[in-house]
Formats: structure tokens, sequence, C-alpha cells
């Protein structure tokens, strides 16, 4: 070939089809993460890998974020989950002792734990018997371990076990987080293949959050990257040396992450420990956490399938494995901790708790020490918000040329997660950004004299970032060697086979591949003492880059690019076909080909004919890439006197040559043919991920437990002082949700001859109530909520807690009944004066459609908030949702039968021939409906059977709720005279013929201060009516007035005195005086309507909703005055006076009723 003849970039030809541009290994490196002559790109672990031409062998630079601490050298994190179980074998990740192996010899190792203990020891395996003073042992992973600066859920479960005056200790070997690295290093080697990788010890001594209690006792068995399969190996001489009298275990996560094994395997491991602990001590008390889901990753669809799998085998195993000697329970912590695959706003990565996280994962095992084993009265609440970590500045960034490159260094910000680095070739302006687990970044694989930019900041995740540092720049100036100058590469049947030349002065090598056709590959990275190296169990099909890197006493230097390398096959690839020439010009050529699929790459060779102006040459080879076309140029003294030949490669692997081709003259083409269609291999799509969702938990939030039932006696009812301990205390010591279940399961086993409360009675040996204590109807004498039972009259104290909460209830419904009957019986009763008071409301067919709608609103308003305030007092502020959930299902049983007996249009109401017959049907829907909810929690159906035990759950109603818990019978008049006194002062006194009468609150629109503020006279109203009707509320003026006589025209407006025309009081506002009509008042009507009006938006016609817990908290604390002046109860439509003026006018020519009459 000529001298001077130079190849130019490859151009596609045109005028044919071509076959699919293979991927080069320049498109292969910058895929990785962008390089300043391409677009940025980002690997998760910030690595950036740049195709450089130089000295005749073609180098990979790369500049990757590095954490000697975690990831030495290799580029896969350490907590990178395995996409299948057939990567787990490629990472040696076979069995649970192949686990073990690999952990501690592939990645930061672990000393056996055995060994790591101190040599003084504290037993001598004698079986240890439980103590006055609790011994816990919290065992788990990371995300009971913890990172430096994270609270930590021990940390939280610690405050609240002080908070419970509790008597305890934490122990176990270890005593801090994970923590980071306290001094920063320069990249370390690779992990020599065939050499013992040197044992380190676990990273314990993080530290705690700044506001952590200097008292905390940090002691634990929990450790990053933990399993089961490694823990019930160690759990044994745990429990000997450390004497737990309690276990806290919460495992399991990386066993079924990490393909260890699956949902059972996982649960005999779990059963392992368990059986090991109690050979250590058979008394020992043990909780098991079931695992947590985790934000989606999209390789693994399996992961939330078998966590959901393996809750529900534990589920089921731990009350199997419960005994009375050695007790065991479940803490539900993945139905607590709100992370699921959509979305995991506890975990501050998708998987590790934040703050918040800490909290619920707390509340977890709280519930388990208080229901399960009586630790505690009060489970541990989660606040209503929890700060995050803080994301200061980093200070201090310094950017230094070192013997490797570039290093970058700042000062340590305690507790950040992570930091981002971002860098750039000075002068440009895209950044390319990366991550960094130290306060040390090194910027290796870079060329002496690259100048490069940096900025830092703190990246805490879920907890936000800080604002960049300033910028900070260096000018690399590495010492390192260069790569070998010849490295060969082949494929074999499962993977590639590398060797290459010595380097002068190389203490050894890293031998590095990647998979360019693997989405999210990591960078494989094996240091080699010798010259060669072969991968086994690679992809079959993909196209993997090689190359190699040399390593002295500095450290690693720039690697070497060998050919891509195809696995799958040893033969040599085909010859390819078809050669197509373009005489571009008199000196270039365009050349393209057919080549297989299994073709990594190129060679194009050249040589000249024995023409009139050349001599016929050797065939000239070069490379040609990894593209079926290139280009050369000046070709002098032309393209025609050239012969063109390709072979194709896979690694070393060289086909036959291809047909040679001359050239035409220019304008000219030859050869060419069609080419079969060559893609890269797609991998097989990733399964879609199955969005999550938290179970509900179930009415005793714990499975298992210590407290059994029939070991306790009368005795422990009282404290040491002779007082009955509290009903909650008495619940959880003496077992009662336990002998809940099994009374229940008594009555469903055949025994329903009675009523549900007197099987439950007899289960008990109650004989003596066992026939009489039917709490099912109310309007009999049932001998139920009027029972007292007493500890001795029952075979165990649980029981005696048990029927006593279920006579309190039933009493507490029959309060109910009581004070509707005597409250309903006044108010129909005085119907006679409510006429000769306020006005005679006349029997009509509007007044029975009035009163309907009585029935159902104002039975909401006399039962919700008094109910809600005495179940709020009994369940407590942490139970406020469930008791309003509680009172909502009454209401709509008693809904439902109210609507049941007034939905026919002959009802009990609409059939009465008087107002009093129509107010005492009323009485007699309002008290079925009453029984009716009772009969809901008595009758013995399954649903029923639940709605009580949520009712008595937790000991509340061991006290029973008396007349005082509030006043019931005034509760249910206030707000029905609330309604029916307006029907009376509504209706037409028949003076003068043509009266709409209609009464309403006149808005004056004028401010005030007090009631003295109340004007003698104003217009529109009568002298003197004004001082007697007004009331200064909310800094404005009202008055509660009626219609009177017949209206004007609008345009007339009425004079200052008395007239047939003019608004008026209603009558008997004397009589309102808060001693009876249910505590009603002038003041009350108005603040009351005024309130109704203001909560529906300054409109009239508001109803409640109860089902609002913010509109029941508002009944609930209104509830001491009767509900009178709450939002709903009084209705009384309020609007300005030319409003209602209006309204009458339009009535008076003719025209119907506005809907809130006189008002809009």
């Amino acid at each position: 070939m000529p001298a001077g003849a130079q190849y130019a970039s490859p151009t596609p030809s045109t005028g044919r089809k071509e076959t699919a541009t293979q991927v080069s290994s320049l498109s292969i490196a910058a895929g990785q993460l962008a390089v300043p002559s391409a677009p940025p790109l980002e690997t998760s672990n910030g690595t950036v890998i740049q195709l450089v031409t130089g000295g005749g062998n073609d180098t990979l630079q790369q500049s990757f974020v590095h954490d000697a601490s975690n990831f030495k050298i290799k580029t896969r994190p350490r907590d990178e989950l395995p996409r299948s179980v057939d990567e787990a074998t490629l990472l040696r990740i076979r069995n649970e002792e192949s686990v073990l192996k690999k952990r501690r010899e592939e990645e930061s190792p672990y000393t056996p734990v055995s060994d790591q203990m101190s040599p003084l020891k504290r037993g001598t395996g004698t079986p240890l018997l439980r103590r006055d003073r609790i011994k816990m042992m919290i065992v788990g992973d990371s995300i009971s371990q913890g990172m430096e600066g994270d609270w930590t859920w021990r940390y939280r479960l610690w405050e609240w076990l002080k908070s419970q005056n509790e008597d305890f200790e934490f122990v176990g070997p270890w005593i801090g987080t994970r923590q980071s690295p306290d001094e920063t290093k320069p990249p370390s080697p690779p992990e020599i293949f065939g050499e013992p990788v040197p044992e380190e010890a676990p990273l314990v001594s993080g530290g705690y959050a700044d506001g952590v209690d200097s008292a905390f006792e940090t002691k634990h068995f929990a450790l990053w990257g933990r399993q089961a399969a490694e823990a019930k190996t160690e759990i044994k001489k745990m429990v000997e040396e450390y004497e737990p009298t309690y276990l806290l275990v919460l495992l399991g996560f990386n066993d079924l992450g990490w393909f260890v094994s699956g949902p059972e395997g996982t649960l005999a491991s779990i059963k392992s420990i368990v059986d090991e602990s109690r050979a250590a001590n058979p008394n020992i008390n043990i909780i098991l956490g079931d695992v947590v889901q985790r934000s989606a990753i999209d390789f693994r669809a399996d992961l939330p399938v078998i966590t959901d799998q393996y809750n529900a085998l534990l589920r089921a195993a731990v009350p199997k494995w419960n005994t009375a000697v050695s007790p065991v329970a479940m803490a539900f912590v993945r139905d607590t901790y709100g992370c699921e695959t959509q979305a995991c706003p506890s975990g501050h990565d998708g998987l590790h708790p934040n703050a918040l996280g800490e909290f619920q994962i707390a509340r977890a095992f709280s519930l388990a020490l208080v229901y399960g084993f009586g630790i505690g009265t009060d489970s541990l609440s989660i606040p209503a918000s929890v700060s995050g970590r803080p994301n200061p500045v980093p200070l201090n960034v310094m950017a230094y040329a070192s013997p490797y490159g570039i290093t970058v260094t700042w000062f340590k910000v305690y507790g950040a997660r992570k930091y981002g680095v971002r860098s750039r070739y000075k002068g440009l302006t895209d950044w390319n950004e990366g991550t960094a687990f130290t306060n040390r970044f090194d910027n290796t694989w870079v060329i002496a004299g690259s100048h490069f930019e940096y900025q830092i900041r703190v990246d805490n995740e879920i907890d936000g970032t800080s604002d960049w540092s300033d910028i900070v720049d260096a000018i690399a100036d590495p010492k390192t060697l260069q790569g070998p100058s010849t490295i060969h590469a082949s494929p074999t049947e499962n993977g590639v086979h590398v060797s290459w030349s010595a380097v002068d002065g190389a203490e050894f090598y890293a031998a590095l591949l990647f998979d360019s056709d693997l989405p999210g590959a990591w960078l494989s990275v094996v240091g080699v003492r010798g010259l060669s190296y072969t991968w086994e169990s690679q992809y079959v099909g993909h196209r993997h880059v090689v190359a190699v890197q040399a390593w002295n006493d500095i450290g690693g230097g720039l690697p070497t690019l060998g050919r891509n390398v195809i696995p799958g096959t040893t033969d040599a690839p085909t010859a390819p076909t078809n050669l197509y020439i373009d005489s571009v010009d008199a000196t270039t050529v365009q050349l393209s080909w057919c080549g297989d699929c299994s073709d990594t790459s190129y060679k194009l060779y050249t040589r000249s004919l024995n023409t009139d102006l050349t001599n016929l040459s050797d065939w000239s080879g070069s490379d040609a890439g990894s593209a079926p076309a290139t280009g050369v140029a000046y070709l002098v003294p032309g393209v025609w006197n050239y012969e063109f030949a390709v072979t194709a490669l896979n690694g070393d692997l060289e086909s036959p040559m291809s047909d040679g081709l001359q050239a035409y003259y220019p304008g000219y083409t030859r050869g060419g043919g069609e080419c079969k269609k060559c893609t890269t291999p797609e991998p097989a799509p990733n399964d879609p991920v199955p969005e999550t969702s938290p179970s509900v938990l179930p009415i005793v939030p714990v499975l298992g437990g210590g407290t059994d039932y029939k070991l306790h006696d009368c005795g422990e009812v009282k404290d040491k002082d002779g007082n009955e301990k509290d009903g909650r205390t008495l619940w959880r010591e003496l077992g009662a949700s336990a002998a809940w279940e099994d009374a229940v399961a008594y009555y469903n086993n055949g025994n329903k001859e009675r009523q549900f409360s007197q099987t439950v009675a007899s289960f008990f040996n109650a004989s003596g109530l066992a026939s009489t204590m039917d709490c099912r109807s109310l309007n009999v004498d049932n001998g139920c909520g009027d029972a007292s039972i007493a500890c001795e009259n029952v075979n165990y104290p649980a029981g005696y807690v048990i029927l006593n909460s279920m006579a309190n209830l039933d009493a507490l419904f029959f309060q109910l009944y009581s004070s509707i009957t005597d409250a309903s019986t006044d108010v129909w009763q005085d119907a006679e004066k409510i006429s000769s008071t306020f006005n005679p409301p006349p029997p009509s067919d509007d007044t029975a459609l009035f009163i309907l709608g009585l029935v159902q609103n104002v039975w909401s308003m006399a039962l919700s908030p008094g109910l809600g305030k005495v179940l709020t007092t009994t369940f407590g502020e942490a139970g406020k949702s469930k008791a309003f959930d509680k009172v909502n299902e009454f209401a709509d049983i008693g809904f439902e039968k109210i609507g049941e007996a007034i939905g026919p249009v002959s009802n009990p109401v609409s059939t009465a021939s008087a107002i009093q017959d129509q107010l005492h049907a009323v009485s007699t829907l309002w008290l079925n409906a009453t029984d009716q909810i009772n009969n809901a929690m008595f009758d013995g159906q399954q649903n029923s059977i639940t709605n009580l035990r949520e009712i008595i759950d937790d000991g509340g109603f061991m006290v029973r709720q008396g007349e005082g818990a509030f006043d019931m019978r005034a509760g249910t008049e206030t707000p029905l005279y609330a309604q029916v006194i307006p029907l009376a002062w509504s209706y037409d006194r028949g003076d003068p013929p043509i009266n709409p009468s209609g009464v309403f609150i006149l808005d004056w629109e004028t401010a005030c201060k007090t009631d003295d503020d109340c004007p003698d006279n104003i217009d529109w109203l009568p002298n003197g009516a004004a001082k007697r009707t007004c009331h200064c509320y909310k800094e404005n003026m009202y008055f509660l007035v009626q219609l009177w006589g017949s209206a004007e025209s609008p345009g007339s407006y009425p004079s200052n005195t008395p007239s047939d025309n003019i608004f008026n009081e209603p009558p008997g506002l004397d009589d309102l005086d808060g001693r009876k009509w249910g505590g009603l008042t002038l003041v009350k009507f108005i603040e009351g309507s005024v309130n109704t009006y203001i909560a529906n938006g300054r409109k009239n016609g508001y109803t409640p909703d109860f089902k609002d817990d913010e509109i029941m908290q508002a009944y609930v604390d209104e509830a001491s005055d009767h509900n009178a002046v709450a939002p709903g109860v009084v209705q009384i439509p309020v609007c300005p006076p030319r409003e209602a003026w209006d309204n009458w006018d339009e009535v008076y020519h003719g025209n119907p009723k506005s809907e809130h009459y006189p008002c809009n």
C-alpha cells in the first residue's frame, strides 16, 4: 500500500442496503458514562469510560467514584441484588454455605461471629431462667443496625421502654451503627484471584444521631448484609454468652433478595434460630418480625411475591412455635412500615428506614411486647412529623494532582448517607455526576495534562441534598503504568479468555470485562498475578468489552482495550460477503459488506495491483472497527489501482478473507448484494413488578406471646397497694386476648344453644350468670348491663375482664336506650307546651314530612357526639379514629333500621293523628334503632363478634361508663328541641289570613364587641324588639326574628314603628332561659345557626357528615354543651334583611317559597 494512505472515518455507502450497525468500542465505552466528546450518561455507580487512541493501542479511560471501605475497586455495589438465580450463580451464590464464603471472600469479609467475641465468657451454657430484669437482644441486618447518623429503631424502642418504666437492658456483641471510614484512603487494588482475602472486622462502631440520649444502651446483634442463614449458626453462642431473656429478630430480606433460599428455606432458617435459642435458654421469649417490602427493582418482579409468601408462612408458623415455657410472638413490621413497591416514604433509599420508618418498626415491636408479653401499657405512638437529616454544604473542598490521577477531598459531614460528585473538563459546560460514600474522590484512569473541575454536595436521598460546593480544579499528572502493549482475547463456550504481554514494573494486573448488551451491567474486575485469565458463566451471545490494567505500588494505570468478544463458540467467524465499493473520487472509496451476527469487528485488507502505474503488492491489513462499513482516502495514483478484501473477528479469532474486489473509476460502484438483517440481542423483557399494599392489622396486633391466661389467679387483679389495676393492664397481663379467642372458638364449635354472651359466661364457668347474661336485648331485664361479676366467680381472671367489659358495654347502650326513652317522652309530652309557648303547628302532611326528616338527622346528632365522647375517652387519644369509626358503624346500623321503618308511605309518623303522636313515633323508632345496634354487638354473628372484640379490646370497658360520662338525656333532647321549636315558629299564625310566617337569623352586617352594643331599635323591627332579639357573635350583630304580617312591595321599606309589614320577635323567647327545652336559649339558637351557616361556606342548608373526623371531633368537643352550637344542630336560615324581604314579597305575589325560606 502506498505510503501516506489513511483510513477515513467510516461513512455508510449509498445506494444499497446495509447490515445493522454493530456496537463499537467507543459506543460501549460512552454508554457507561460520557466523556466531553459525547452527551453525558451515567451508571448508578458513577463509572466513566472513554475510548482513547494513542501510541498505537486503544486504551480505556475511566473515572469512577471510589469508596475504599465498601467497593474496593469493584464497580458492583455490595448491596446490589442479583437479577436472577443465574446471576446469583455467577456471583457464586449457590447455597447457604457458599453465601458465607462469598460474603467473606469476594466482598467486605467478616470474621465468623464466634471468633469475634470477647474471650471473657459470661456463662456456662446452663439453661437460663426468666429474671425480673428484662434483657433484650435485637438480632437483625442493616435495617436494625443502621448507618452512621441514624437514630435507629432500636433507639426508638429503648425510648419507649424507658417511658413505660420497664426495668430492662439491651445486650449483644456490638454497639454501633455501620460506620463510614474516618480516614479516607487511595484506591484499593482488586482482590487477587486465587489468593486468600484478608479478614476484616465488622463495621459496627458507627455513631448515632446527634440527639440520641447518652444513656442509650446500644448493644445489639445486627449487621449489614446479615442473613437468617448466617445468624442461625451463631445464635446459640450469643444466647449463652449474653443471656438475653427476649430475642427481637428481624431477618430474612437478604435471604430472599440474594437467592440464598426461597420462602420455605428462609422460614426454616428462622425456625433454626428459634430452636438454637431454646437450646441455650429453654425459657427464652422470642418476637419475630416479618420481612418488609421495598420499592420496585425492575429486574426483580419476584421479590415482592416471595416476600408476601414468606410472611404468610411465618404468620402461620408462629402460633405453632409458641409454647408456654418459651413464648414466640410475631411483630407485624411489614404492615406497620410504610414501604411498598410503588413508593417507600419510610425508607431513605427504598428499603432502609429513615427517621419515620424507625418509629414505625419500633412501634411494631412495641405492640408485640404490649399485647404478647404484657411489657408496657401503651404501645409506641408515631409522631405526626419527623425531621430528616440536615444537608450542610461540604467545607474545605480541595482538588490536587495525585500519583494515580486527581484526588478531591473535603471535610467529613457526620451522618451524610453519601455525597454527590460532579466533574467536567475545564472550559466545558456540562457536568458528569457520580456518587461517593466517603469524603474523598479519586479521578483515576486519566491522561497526564487533563484539567478537571469538581463540585461536591451532601446527598441524603429522601431527606434531600445540599447546595453544591464552590468549584475546585486540578491538572492530572498520573505516575501509574500504561496497560499491556498486546492483548489477546478469544471466546469460549461460556466465557472469555484473555492474555496479555508483560509490563515492566507491574506487580499484578486487573482484568476487566463488561457486558455491553446487558442493560445496567456492572464492570467486572479481578486481580491476576499472571498474564492470562478466563471468565466463565457469562451470557452467551452478548458482546463483551475486554481490557487489562497494570498495577504497581502507586496504583492502577490506564487500561488497554482488547478486541470485543462474544462467548458461545470457539470457531472462527465466517468470511464476510457481498463487498461493495463506491468510488467517491479519484483517491477515495467507501466500502461496505455483509457480516454475521457473531462478528465483533472487522479487518480491511488492501493491495495495489499490477497496472501501468503500480506494481502488485502483498495484502496489508488494518482494523476497520465494528461496523460493516468503512472508508479509505489518499489512494494515489487512483482508486482503480487497488483491490480490497475484508475479514470478520470475534476477539482474536479471524475468518477467512472475503473475495477481493478492485475499485472502478470515480462515479462508479462495484459489488454489493442483500445482507441478512442482524440486530444486537435484546434481553428478555422484565416481568412487571406488582404493586403491593399493607394488610389491615389484626384486632390483636400480635400473634403468639407469653401471657397464658390459664396460669394467672385473682391475686394478680390488684396491685401491691390493694387497688385494682386499670383495665388495659389487666387485659394484657391476664392474657385476655388469648382467652377471648378460646371463648369464641368454644362458641363456634357447636355451643350456640344459648345467646353468645351466655355461652362466653359459661366458658368461664360463671354458672350463675350463664342463664341470665343475655346482652342481646335492651328492652328487657337481661341480666347483662346490670351484672357485677367478681373475679372469684369465674375460672380464669381473664374471664373476669372479658365478662365485665361486655356487661359495661351493654350498660352503656342501655343508658343510651333509657335516655332516649326519657328524652323523647319529655318532648312528645311537651308538644302541647310547645304549641302554647312558641306556636301551635297543626298536624298536616307537611308536619309529618318535616318530622320524618328529623328522625335520622337528629338521631345522628343525639347519638354520635355523646357516644363518640365515651369511646374516645375509653380508647384514648391514639384510638380516636377507631372510636369515630365505631360510632359511624353504629349510626349506619341505626339509619338502616330507621330507614326500613319510615320507607313506606304509611309509616308510624305519617299515620299519626296529632303532632304528639308523631313525636312519640319518632322516639319509638330511635329506641328500636338503639336496640338494633346493641343486637349487632351481641347476636353471635361473626362480624358482630369482631365488632364486639374491637370495642372491648384492651380492657377499656373494665370501667363502667356511668351517668356522668355525658348527659345523654340532654344530648338527645337538645337536637330534637332545636328542630321542633323552629318548626313551630315557622307555621302561619292565621292573623291576618295571608301569613307566610318564617323564622330566620337576621344578619345586620354591623360590627360589635358584646351584647351591650345591641341597639334598642333598628329599622325592620318594632320598638324594643331589637334589644330582645339581638346577640353579638363573632363580632357581628344578629337578630332572631320571624316574618310578621303581609309584605309590601320590595321598594317600600317599613318605618321604625310597629305594623303588620315588619319583622318581629318570635313568641316564647322569654321561656328560652336555658333551664328547659334542652338547655336552648336565644344565644344558642343564634350561635348554632351562624355556625351551621359558616360551616356550609356561608350558605344555608348544611347537613353534618359524621364520617368526617374533624366534624365528629367538633361534636365531641361540644358534647358538654349538648351540641347546641355545633354546626348542623340548629339550622335556622341566616340572611340580611333585604334578602328575606324580597323572598317574602315573592311569596306574597303567589310565587313558591325558597328552599330555606325566607332566606336563599
